[in-house]
């Protein structure tokens, strides 16, 4: 008989993708799971709409807007083998759980990953992500390149003792929680394996996570230090160039100058202190010239996003 597998959605003002998301899990090609979804302080009819799916999901509801809350909510409620995590705005492919459960159990992995599609809805671009261009690869590969992974969870199949056992749960009150649980995860894992095919669509719009900057991105120190309870400093550098140089480039979506300077003074503050040839690791050696010459100076960065938050 197969394993069942726990389907964890956090719901939070989603209404207007909420059907798409639910219909592509109930529709997928391997039926033995179970649909938890957790609403969190919604405004919008997001409660209604789970509730006509009642017969079909499991739901819950917690009073404050929490996305970390309401993952944890769902592992507590979950009961299966095999746990996957879909964000409400997202849709997967008909064979996202069979091709993954297939995937752990064929190459007896601890954790599988599948490849991503990003929908950008309002331009219509279609982009296949390049994450780590792994098969089956041994946990201790992956820490010492951790810049190279993908930390987001949802394109992911977890095994649940593995999560119960390490008590691993998400921040609840800071925002990219994402990245301590999954670097968690890894680093209570022993191999990790790959689905080559795309099959989780992140569907990219003005009200998605990965398009909203605001003064929350100051939560990212906070993260960064709790990456320390699972990697040692050393392994982080490249991790630690990536996030906040990159970061410390989306501010240029932050309209306040007194903002974006701040968050970039304190980005570069931190990796001139933990790491005295950060601008020469890897991560940077490999992005193109343009951008890391731009990503290795502070200066450069506060031009460029000076000159995008005036034109944009």
């Amino acid at each position: 008989m197969s394993k069942l597998v726990s389907i964890v959605v956090p719901v939070h003002n989603s209404s207007k993708y909420l059907k798409r998301c639910l219909d592509s899990i109930i529709n997928q090609t391997y039926k033995n799971i179970e649909i938890i979804a957790v609403e969190n302080g919604s405004k919008d009819n997001s409660l209604e709409i789970l509730n006509s799916y009642k017969t079909k999901i499991k739901i819950n509801k917690l009073d404050k807007p929490s996305i970390g809350a309401a993952r944890n909510k769902g592992i507590e409620m979950s009961t299966g083998t095999y746990l996957a995590f879909i964000d409400s705005d997202d849709t997967i492919e008909e064979e996202f759980i069979e091709k993954l459960v297939q995937n752990i159990e064929h190459e007896k992995s601890d954790l599988t990953v599948c490849g991503v599609k990003e929908l950008h809805e309002e331009n219509k671009i279609e982009n296949i992500r390049k994450d780590y261009p792994l098969k089956t690869i041994a946990r201790d590969e992956i820490m010492n390149n951790l810049e190279k992974f993908d930390y987001g969870p949802c394109n992911k199949l977890y095994k649940r003792e593995i999560i119960l056992k390490n008590k691993l749960l998400f921040p609840t009150t800071l925002k990219y929680e994402d990245v301590p649980f999954v670097l968690g995860y890894i680093s209570s894992c022993k191999t990790i394996s790959r689905v080559m095919d795309s099959l989780y669509n992140y569907h990219i719009h003005l009200e998605s996570e990965q398009t909203t900057i605001d003064e929350r991105i100051f939560d990212i120190f906070e993260i960064l230090e709790l990456l320390k309870h699972h990697v040692n400093i050393i392994q982080l550098e490249g991790l630690y160039t990536k996030i906040l140089t990159i970061y410390s480039l989306k501010t240029r979506n932050i309209k306040d100058k007194n903002t974006r300077n701040k968050f970039i003074n304190n980005a570069y503050s931190v990796l001139d202190k933990n790491y005295d040839n950060w601008r020469n690791c890897e991560y940077l050696l490999n992005r193109p010239i343009l951008k890391r010459i731009i990503q290795r100076h502070k200066s450069l960065v506060k031009f460029y996003t000076s000159v995008y938050a005036k034109t944009h």
